[in-house]
């Protein structure tokens, strides 16, 4: 069975603190930030439990500095495994765990396919100028805090740049459907080659806010947030086909993350 968070060190439901996660010198230690459910977190821990590799959750701290100290940068999600440096960045994380979890790879052997997978996950990932995740950050902004928040400062919000980014987000869901129409072609239901990849995951967890279903557990804690999802995103769903809803389902049960906790062990 694949373990979607496991506190080991020390066993406590409680998070740990970023301190106390930086002084250990085993395991896997993964920041959230408790209360808010992140895409990027939820990736990572996705991730993680493809590849069936337990960690603790830390709470990502409201005062940033003493992290920033610990790890020289303020954002979430920080990864840290065994006496290693931490990783902040999708890219070192994906590297990280696909070397030390046990399950089965997350990236093709195929030096082709995996330019192709590593590419793809970069389209999604990418936060500040062109990727899914931008365009989807700009419109949770909106949705959260409204224009003068601190999420909308934070990620660029302006009122042209949140329109663009909805038409920016279905041409992406365009994309995706027409990769995936190409690999049914090829008798396969994989977005690249005929495995699971880091690029489903990352997929299936990145378009999540659109018209989620049953794939998000419910709770009190929850509603708020998928409200926000909902209101945000409700003229996207249009554009999520049959085949795009199959395929990310597919994928979260595959993993045995279906349906999707956003608030894995934290309290909240």
């Amino acid at each position: 069975r694949v373990m979607s968070a496991v506190i080991t060190h020390p066993p406590t439901n409680k998070p740990l603190e970023v301190q106390e996660a930086a002084a250990l010198k085993e395991g896997a230690r993964l920041t959230i930030t408790v209360g808010f459910p992140g895409i990027f977190p939820m990736a990572v821990a996705n991730l993680m439990a493809a590849k069936e590799m337990p960690y603790a959750i830390v709470k990502h701290p409201q005062e940033k500095d003493e992290l920033f100290k610990l790890t020289a940068q303020r954002s979430t999600p920080v990864l840290w495994w065994n006496e290693e440096r931490p990783r902040s960045a999708w890219t070192e994380q994906l590297f990280l765990i696909d070397r030390v979890g046990p399950g089965p790879a997350l990236l093709p052997s195929d030096r082709m396919l995996r330019a192709q997978a590593l590419g793809l996950c970069h389209e999604i990932m990418e936060g500040e100028n062109f990727g899914f995740l931008h365009f989807l950050r700009l419109r949770l902004a909106e949705g959260f805090e409204g224009p003068g928040g601190n999420f909308a400062k934070t990620y660029g919000w302006t009122e042209e740049g949140g329109k663009k980014a909805f038409d920016e987000m279905c041409d992406f869901l365009k994309l995706i459907d027409g990769m995936l129409a190409e690999q049914e072609g090829k008798g396969s239901k994989y977005l690249v080659g005929t495995t699971l990849t880091a690029a489903d995951i990352i997929w299936a967890t990145a378009c999540l806010p659109i018209d989620h279903g049953d794939l998000v557990e419910k709770s009190e804690a929850a509603a708020g947030f998928l409200g926000v999802w909902e209101k945000q995103f409700a003229a996207c769903a249009e554009s999520l086909t049959p085949r795009m809803r199959q395929h990310r389902e597919a994928v979260l049960k595959e993993i045995n993350r279906c349906p999707v906790s956003m608030f894995p062990n934290t309290g909240a």
